[in-house]
Order: structure tokens, then C-alpha cells, then sequence
């Protein structure tokens, strides 16, 4: 994407942001145990996704990602609700980000904020997209392909931006 283009996405009235860390250090990411009523993942290490098993989403691919929503505060407590959202489909390209289909109609987006800069990934947990938007009334969920945001990271580290 030429900064021309990017600079488009972003007169087109939508704010990208994307942040990133560099580990230069071998840590161990540990991922707590969480209840889905319908299964539990237990507390163990987290696996890192790398940028050699990145995929192009595909339409017999089922895609799924991970966040806390409904997010409220009890005095300085924050809580936020675990939610895993699966079965998505990808559905077609959009100008520079992808469109999956939810099961059902997104008619709170509140079940979604939070979800911002989550990994999307296919059933063989490779990455595709980060997710980035969602559309009440329809289906649609917006992902920011992941090929797009190494080639802008690629181009801050470049050009001296970061």
C-alpha cells in the first residue's frame, strides 16, 4: 500500500490504529484459565503467532478471535466479560480489509468493543486479519488483513517512523 492509499483509508473517516511490541527478551506469555460455559481453556502458555504461518482467508475456512466486552468499572475495578467469537465465514475483500459473516445479526456492538486489534484466525490457527469493525443490522465483521499491517510496520521502521 503506497502512504497515498493508506492516507486514503484514513480521510475516508475511520481512524486505523495499530500498535505493536517488540519482545527482545524470550518471555514466557501465560494465558489464565477461562470458563465458556460451553468449554474451558485451561491456564497454560500462550502460543505466539508468527508472520510465516499467515494466511488469506478463504470461503470453506471457518475463522474465529478472542476479547473482553462490556466493559464497566466498580469504583476503580475494571471488569470486562470473556467472549469468543467463532464460526465466522469470510465473506469478500473491501477495499483494503476483509468482511467475515458472524451466525447471527450483530444487534449490540457493545458484544464486540473491546475486540479491537483481536488476531482472527482460521480453524488451523493461522493468522488472517486483526478485527477492527462491526456493522449492527447485518453480519458483518471488518478485518484488517494482517499482510496490510506488516507491510505498514514495514514501512514506519523504513522510513524512521517508529
Amino acid at each position: 500500500m503506497s502512504l497515498e492509499d493508506f492516507e486514503s483509508v484514513l480521510q475516508q473517516g475511520k481512524r486505523l490504529d495499530i500498535a505493536f511490541a517488540e519482545i527482545k527478551h524470550n518471555i514466557e506469555l501465560l494465558q489464565p484459565e477461562m470458563d465458556f460455559k460451553a468449554f474451558k481453556v485451561e491456564a497454560s502458555t500462550k502460543l505466539p503467532l508468527f508472520m510465516e504461518d499467515a494466511a488469506m482467508p478463504t470461503k470453506d475456512e471457518r475463522y474465529g478471535f478472542f476479547g473482553k466486552v462490556r466493559h464497566s468499572y466498580n469504583g476503580i475495578q475494571l471488569s470486562m466479560i470473556p467472549t469468543l467469537k467463532h464460526s465466522l465465514k469470510f465473506h469478500r475483500t473491501k477495499g483494503e480489509f476483509y468482511m467475515f459473516l458472524a451466525p447471527q445479526i450483530i444487534s449490540d456492538s457493545e458484544d464486540y468493543e473491546g475486540c479491537s486489534g483481536a488476531p482472527i484466525l482460521d480453524s488451523q490457527c493461522r493468522i488472517v486479519a486483526l478485527a477492527c469493525a462491526v456493522h449492527t443490522g447485518t453480519r458483518i465483521i471488518y478485518g484488517f488483513p494482517i499482510q496490510k499491517c506488516k507491510e505498514l510496520l514495514d514501512y514506519a521502521l523504513q522510513t524512521g517512523m517508529l
